[in-house]
């Protein structure tokens, strides 16, 4: 009678097992949504509105306009905030910042001694179009023929080559070395 009740609690075991493994495989488990990965920048992506002048101040780059050259840092865009989402499109940035002056020389021909600041004219109140690889822009250079480019990139430009155009001429310089520029007297006019 024992061995008989034995049989009867591991087959009713079985049985209950059995019930409980075939509810579970018709019971709908609700998913959960598909996690987001990181994304690296592309250019198809549309670009949020940053506050550029935020962010400049933020990464510490609040210095004059008059000190010249070229500076950069780079960023988390999911750390800084300033327009950059939190969650999506995380990558590094680097906000680069140019300060540089533009003079034209006074002088007919070659000079064979230094020049004066007498010899130096700043091309004020120019406009100036600038490119930079895939950036560019326009900015008007002040009384002082100085200017500043600020942009934000993918990567460190400070080797590339910037062009900087003033009505029909132009000048190519590395963007890392860019600071004074003495340009021919026709860049006066």
């Amino acid at each position: 009678m024992l061995k008989n009740r034995m049989t009867f609690m591991r087959i009713f075991s079985i049985v209950i097992f059995m019930l409980v493994l075939s509810s579970c495989a018709t019971e709908q488990v609700p998913s959960l949504p598909p996690s987001v990965p990181m994304q690296a920048p592309t250019q198809n992506m549309p670009n949020p509105t940053i506050d550029i002048e935020g962010l400049q101040h933020h990464l510490g780059f609040d210095s004059r306009i008059d000190e010249l050259g070229y500076s950069e840092k780079y960023f988390n865009t999911c750390q800084v905030g300033f327009g950059y989402s939190k969650l999506e499109n995380c990558h590094t940035a680097f906000f680069v910042q140019i300060n540089f002056q533009l003079l034209c020389c006074n002088s007919k021909g070659t000079v064979s001694t230094s020049l004066k600041i007498s010899d130096q004219r700043p091309l004020s109140g120019r406009f100036l179009k600038w490119k930079l690889e895939k950036y560019r822009g326009s900015i008007e250079l002040d009384e002082s023929g100085q200017g500043q480019l600020r942009f934000i990139s993918t990567r460190s430009m400070r080797e590339e080559r910037l062009k900087l155009t003033v009505g029909n001429d132009f000048v190519m310089q590395i963007a890392g070395e860019l600071d004074r520029i003495l340009t021919p007297r026709e860049w006066c006019h």
